[in-house]
């Protein structure tokens, strides 16, 4: 699968994301170059909570870290309400660092917004799950997670109400 074509993600200068719509041109390795620059740009965007988190996916702590287009909208999510009808602007990126006891980051997973054309079943939005490098991860069964990840629109489909995302719980935002 092309990611690139699929999901026509690219970087402008500076910290913006733009994420075209449809069919794009483009190639694994250009993903994995944007993703790597996602990587590097994420720790200047707003963090969203004001200590890491224990995740509702594993034994492990979260970070959030929302582009500035998207941050305030973002705020207005709550993970235990649904339907706060927010809409993220496209272009949005949202990396979630899983924490160890030292606060290393250990993994990355990311969505990035594109037009609803970009992702039907999940209002646009792009999932990808890296190491703290940018290396794409595989699941279980090879398959690199980045685009239309099933794991990940399986869980987000239900909050179609708050724009796909899940917010970050009252005790944690800043």
């Amino acid at each position: 699968m092309n990611f690139a074509r699929m999901f026509g993600i690219g970087l402008a200068a500076g910290m913006s994301l733009l994420v075209g719509a449809g069919c794009m041109s483009g190639s694994d390795a250009q993903v994995s170059v944007q993703i790597a620059q996602i990587v590097n740009s994420y720790p200047s965007y707003p963090r969203i909570n004001r200590a890491a988190y224990p995740s509702t996916l594993g034994a492990f702590d979260v970070d959030v870290y929302v582009s500035a287009e998207g941050a305030e909208a973002y705020r207005a999510i709550q993970p235990d309400k649904s339907g706060s009808q927010a809409a993220m602007p496209v272009g949005t990126v949202i990396v979630r660092t899983v924490v160890d006891a030292n606060r290393a980051v250990t993994k990355l997973t990311l969505m990035v917004k594109g037009s609803e054309d970009t992702n039907e079943l999940c209002g646009g939005w792009w999932f990808g799950v890296a190491d703290p490098t940018g290396h794409i991860l595989a699941d279980s069964s090879g398959i690199a997670q980045a685009g239309a990840v099933p794991a990940c629109e399986s869980c987000h489909i239900p909050r179609a109400g708050d724009d796909y995302v899940f917010g970050v719980p009252a005790a944690y935002r800043m």
